[in-house]
């Protein structure tokens, strides 16, 4: 079953397939890979062409051959490998026999993108990358009802509690509350809406 990550009563997927295949996220991670993770740039490339079923020698090519630079190759366990090798350089490649090994090589091609899931989801291209896919109309709403300029810290904070970050999000009110002299009853007020679940 697919993994998600509800934020804001908005589900978005949370497994690298699911990911992946969502236009936005897939180019907002591999965005975020590219700058953060750069040497994991093969992996995610190679997992998008084996979604999009690349064949086989063409996968061994780009992203498998010790030929290849560094930078452009996914290094695997010698036996699986040299399996990969051997099927790819025959005469005549089956494609049952690399969906097997390709099977055994998976957690050696996505296990590295897994690894920094959470860490992607915790950094700050993943929040305005939830922003700007959720609008900030109710934030801008809320924002004029409570006399607060700052929409978008507001916004901010509705993210962060709904992500049961609540730590996070009552920091960020104190900061918002002396940055706009909101008095300590209105940042009291907010507050007891973050920890009692109605924001």
């Amino acid at each position: 079953m697919a993994e998600t990550i509800k934020i804001a009563g908005k589900a978005f997927p949370a497994d690298i397939s699911g990911m992946l295949k969502h236009n936005s996220m897939r180019n907002t991670f591999g965005n975020w890979i590219a700058r953060e993770k750069k040497v994991l740039l093969p992996h995610i490339k190679c997992t998008i062409a084996m979604m999009n079923k690349q064949d086989g020698p063409g996968l061994f090519r780009a992203y498998f051959d010790e030929a290849l630079p560094d930078a452009q190759r996914i290094d695997l366990p010698i036996n699986i490998y040299s399996l990969l090798k051997q099927e790819a350089e025959s005469d005549a490649p089956r494609d049952a026999a690399f969906k097997v090994i390709l099977k055994k090589a998976q957690k050696f091609i996505t296990g590295p993108l897994d690894h920094y899931r959470s860490e992607f989801f915790d950094s700050k291209t993943f929040r305005d990358f939830v922003i700007k896919q959720l609008g900030q109309t109710d934030a801008k709403k809320e924002a004029k009802a409570q006399g607060i300029k700052d929409d978008k810290t507001l916004f901010e904070i509705f993210i962060l509690t709904n992500s049961d970050r609540k730590d996070e999000a009552v920091k960020l009110i104190k900061t918002l509350a002396k940055r706009e002299k909101l008095g300590k009853e209105k940042e009291e007020s907010l507050i007891r809406q973050v920890t009692k679940g109605r924001m």
